[in-house]
């Protein structure tokens, strides 16, 4: 009777083993599929030289990382970066933005990356009014950027109806309203495929070449190619015309709207 219970209790301790070593590699195999599930995108060590909205040129100086790449893209003023943090296997990934400057190339980081496989595939998709910068790791997407496409050319529509000269004056020197030299001109030169700007003053004679952006009846909307930040907007109003610019807001300090004889 002895033997029986000693059998009985050896058989349900063999079980209770087997049971813990078959949760055992069960715990095993999802840490190991959790391990192969984490993504390649991660924070990385603190470096000090590729950060987003940071202003940098070509004679700027890296400390922490090095640069594996920097190429132009076929979206217009936009470039992107391709790092390694020094002494890691550790990478950046960013995007630049072209800024106009005469003396010297000058970039801004828009956006980063922190990467830990160099592995990477930068591609362009083009649509109506928008281009994709696309980032793959591994043929995996792992972030697409977004941005707004301009073109040169009016829509045939408007064509007849904005196409011309339009020319109009300012007072560019408040102090000497009494001197016709504290006047200046402005001329906007609308064609079928490139629109120019004049500003013509005793202080500055500034040309700037206009993307088109927007029109319908009553207006048309120009953007700065070199600065997008830069709006030319001309307003149609009962027979008139009038040019609101935030250029000419910025040059006198003061916002305004300018009428324009159309020519």
């Amino acid at each position: 009777m002895k033997t029986k219970t000693h059998l009985y209790i050896l058989s349900i301790f063999l079980v209770i083993m087997s049971c813990k070593k078959t949760n055992n590699t069960n715990k095993a195999d999802v840490e190991k599929n959790s391990i192969n599930k984490i993504d390649s995108v991660h924070k990385t060590k603190t470096q000090n030289d590729i950060y987003i909205n940071n202003k940098w040129n070509g004679m700027t100086e890296i400390v922490d990382v090095k640069s594996l790449k920097f190429q132009e893209t076929s979206i217009d003023s936009i470039w992107y970066g391709f790092y390694n943090i020094r002494n890691t296997e550790s990478y950046i990934f960013s995007v630049d933005k072209f800024l106009e400057n005469p003396d010297v190339e000058q970039y801004r980081t828009l956006d980063t990356v922190n990467l830990k496989s160099k592995n990477i595939e930068v591609t362009v998709e083009d649509f109506s009014n928008y281009k994709t910068l696309n980032l793959l790791l591994d043929k995996k997407l792992v972030k697409q950027w977004k941005f707004k496409t301009y073109t040169n050319s009016l829509n045939s529509n408007f064509i007849k109806l904005w196409a011309g000269n339009y020319e109009g004056s300012f007072l560019r020197i408040k102090e000497e309203y009494a001197d016709p030299r504290a006047y200046g001109t402005i001329s906007i030169k609308i064609e079928e495929n490139s629109t120019k700007f004049l500003l013509d003053t005793y202080k500055e004679i500034v040309t700037k070449e206009l993307i088109f952006v927007d029109s319908d009846d009553d207006k048309i909307v120009f953007v700065d190619k070199a600065n997008k930040n830069l709006v030319f907007e001309i307003i149609k109003k009962d027979k008139k015309y009038m040019l609101k610019s935030i250029f000419i807001d910025n040059l006198l300090e003061q916002s305004g709207l300018y009428e324009m004889e159309r020519k």
